[in-house]
């Protein structure tokens, strides 16, 4: 769960990249850019040659906490809000020795480049599984949250 702050108006958010390096084509790097009126939260997810840029939802200034949960598989990265399903994009996830660390609340110390600095925005509810969880069971945490 995240409720949006909009200044600095952009942040990293969840990251596990490549130690000291711009690769964007291992791990993945969840973050949001903006206005001071709305928020879009983006996913970057490597995928060994090249990258998936991913436009998760546009937040307004009034939207309060919204539940952002994605899965990523060998072969999908699904992208849910408030536990229903909003964008599938083909493609797994690539990781490799160089991705060791995974950062919370900032894009520092391997995504800081475009300025994707500290998170202002309160974050709750953090979770991370070894498994690309089914639609279902995304859903039934987000039921139980509320």
């Amino acid at each position: 769960m995240v409720k949006c702050q909009y200044n600095p108006d952009r942040a990293g958010i969840l990251n596990i990249s490549p130690d000291g390096t711009d690769d964007r084509t291992k791990g993945f790097r969840l973050f949001r850019e903006g206005s001071a009126t709305s928020q879009t939260i983006k996913l970057n997810v490597g995928t060994g040659s090249s990258e998936n840029w991913i436009d998760m939802t546009a937040v307004g200034a009034s939207d309060g906490w919204k539940q952002y949960a994605f899965t990523i598989s060998s072969s999908e990265t699904n992208i849910y809000v408030d536990g229903q399903l909003v964008k599938t994009v083909a493609g797994g996830i690539a990781w490799d020795a160089t991705c060791t660390l995974m950062s919370i609340g900032s894009g520092m110390p391997n995504f800081a480049y475009w300025s994707h600095l500290s998170e202002l925005s309160s974050i709750d509810e953090l979770r991370i599984f070894n498994k690309a969880l089914s639609a279902s069971e995304v859903l039934k945490i987000y039921n139980d949250q509320k």
